[in-house]
């Protein structure tokens, strides 16, 4: 059988063609010419993530298989040139380990010299010598012997620890330079895919691999400019994506396209199960009864079986739309002839699956080039001008101050994801606040910060209690809260308050409200319908009034209800958040 001749993919700059980048991976799209020969090819690439290759092409071959295994990467002339350096920084190293190791043997001989002369005094005397006088002078001639030992024996130590320590230091780097030759040498295991080719005759074939990477991800983010000079208001929203990566691989004038879409989470539809439920009996013990034992089981009968929390797994190919590439003809001879058809497309001998769009795409319009550096590079979106009606609201129960909000519509084509936005009013940086998801043709809100042009002075609130029935006694307690709002701008205002009103969960307790007047009771608010002039009772029972105001104005607000429940009975108050 004939050996497939072998060919690398090499990831260069110029074979990008499209980057996806999704908001935890990426998924990269590149393109490769390949000269086959006749007969059985083999196409090696570097790859990462086994469940995502997919390669396609154009050219006069069949794709037989793709496959994703280790394999030993051959090195060629230039790896040559690189095992000559290797070969001579490891002599280097070996010669200074040799250098190292005589100096440390040397410095052991010393210590050891030392050692074996003071170890013979004391030692028993020599043939021929009967007595050693011992007087003041030997004994000063061996205290300094002594201190000399000491000293010269703890340098010698040092030193010879420190050599051992610089040799395993240099041992240390010659292993790591036998390896790096070994590698050069044999090859080195690697991570490839290998698309294994038939090709009917000699020639180009055009590739397109397609493949995900981890360590990528992106991120909305606005930058909002309102202007309210010469008596009119516009808003600008610059719509941007921060993109970072650190995927090992340089993205260089990149067709960049963001998208939605989560690769991480299930698609299918989680498998409901059936719930039983049953009268609860106690296993009967043996002893009490000779019949057939109940049937075990919890209190809603039988155990359901839990099924994965986001349903089944996710598909391997996260791919939202397919592609079709045109490789053009080769170019022709001269004269009159016309130009060779294309080659046919390659046939890929897989399974048929069926894509479904289910996420929004962001396609850059100009190249981009994002580095393999982890840092955050801001590419535009679009930049979206619109006309915004500005209100002043306020909670002042909670805060006294009048946050003014600009609610425009989102005229554009571009849904707006839910993200960070600066604020500028009037060219003034003024805020950060976030953006909730918006759809085309809905309506938002951007809080453009506090205005201190509007005062606003809530009240301590007055309550009073009341007695009334004769046999069914009824306890009634009247809440009386005044706000002071005054409008020191140099034009008018439209101005939201909103209260709290409390919400009955009881029907022995009512809950009637006094003023404001005519309030009416929604069941719903949209944008367009938030900041109408009047009084309206929220779902959540809040009270929200909105009212206009003319340029030095003053208003008396009073918000004024009713609680009454029967006497024997005590209230209590909870906060519900949401």
């Amino acid at each position: 059988m004939t050996s497939p001749a072998q060919h690398t993919l090499k990831i260069t700059n110029d074979t990008l063609r499209k980057v996806t980048v999704f908001n935890d991976r990426a998924e990269l799209r590149r393109e490769f010419t390949v000269e086959l020969v006749e007969g059985p090819n083999e196409a090696i690439s570097k790859h990462t993530n086994d469940d995502s290759i997919r390669v396609t092409g154009r050219g006069a071959a069949v794709i037989e298989e793709v496959q994703v295994a280790q394999r030993r990467v051959a090195k060629g002339s230039v790896d040559s040139e690189r095992a000559a350096e290797i070969r001579k920084e490891k002599e280097e190293l070996e010669v200074a380990r040799e250098k190292v190791d005589t100096d440390s043997a040397i410095v052991q001989k010393q210590s050891t010299a030392l050692d074996a002369m003071v170890g013979q005094i004391g030692a028993a005397p020599k043939d021929g010598i009967t007595s050693l006088a011992v007087d003041a002078k030997t004994l000063e001639n061996i205290t300094s012997l002594f201190g000399f030992h000491r000293t010269q024996v703890a340098q010698l130590r040092e030193e010879h620890r420190a050599l051992r320590k610089e040799f395993d230091r240099l041992t240390s780097l010659i292993t790591a330079k036998d390896v790096e030759l070994k590698a050069i040498t044999h090859g080195e295991m690697s991570k490839n895919v290998i698309i294994l080719l038939e090709a009917s005759e000699a020639g180009p074939v055009s590739l397109e691999v397609t493949y995900q990477v981890w360590k990528a991800s992106w991120s909305p983010l606005y930058d909002i400019r309102v202007e309210t000079k010469d008596s009119k208001t516009e808003m600008q929203l610059s719509y941007y994506a921060n993109v970072q990566q650190s995927t090992g691989e340089e993205w260089e004038g990149a067709q960049l396209t963001l998208s939605t879409a989560r690769p991480c989470i299930g698609g299918s539809l989680p498998e409901l199960k059936t719930l039983d439920v049953s009268i609860y009996r106690p296993q009967q013990s043996l002893f009490n009864s000779m019949g057939p034992p109940a049937p075990s089981g919890g209190l809603f009968g039988t155990t359901r079986t839990t099924g994965v929390l986001f349903g089944a797994a996710a598909p391997a190919s996260t791919t939202t739309s397919a592609t079709t590439f045109s490789f053009g003809a080769a170019p022709g001879g001269g004269g009159d002839a016309s130009p060779p058809p294309p080659p046919p497309p390659l046939v890929e001998r897989h399974a048929v699956a069926n894509e479904q769009t289910m996420s929004t795409e962001f396609a850059i319009s100009r190249p981009c080039s994002i580095p393999a550096d982890g840092a955050l590079h801001k590419v535009t979106i679009g930049i979206i001008f619109l006309t915004p009606q500005l209100v002043h609201e306020s909670v002042p129960s909670i805060n006294a101050s009048a946050f003014l909000t600009a609610s425009a519509l989102n005229s554009s084509q571009l849904p707006l994801l839910a993200g960070n936005a600066s604020v500028y009013l009037d060219g003034a940086f003024v805020a950060k606040t976030a953006i909730k998801s918006v759809s085309p043709g809905e309506r938002f809100t951007a809080s453009l910060g506090v205005d201190p042009a509007v005062k606003i002075e809530y009240k301590p609130a007055h309550k009073y209690h009341e007695q009334t029935g004769l046999i069914s006694k009824w306890s009634s307690t009247v809440r009386e809260q005044k706000i002071v709002v005054k409008n020191t701008r140099a034009d008018a205002i439209l101005l939201t308050i909103r209260e709290q009103i409390p919400r009955s969960t009881d029907e022995k307790i009512k809950v009637k409200i006094a003023s404001p007047e005519n309030v009416e009771k929604v069941t719903d608010v949209s944008e367009e319908q938030r900041h109408k002039v009047g009084a309206r009772l929220l779902p959540s029972n809040n009270l929200e009034w909105t009212m206009k105001m003319d340029k030095g104005a003053t208003q008396n607000l009073l918000v004024k209800y009713t609680l009454e429940h029967p006497s024997n009975e005590k209230l209590e108050y909870n906060v519900r958040f949401g």
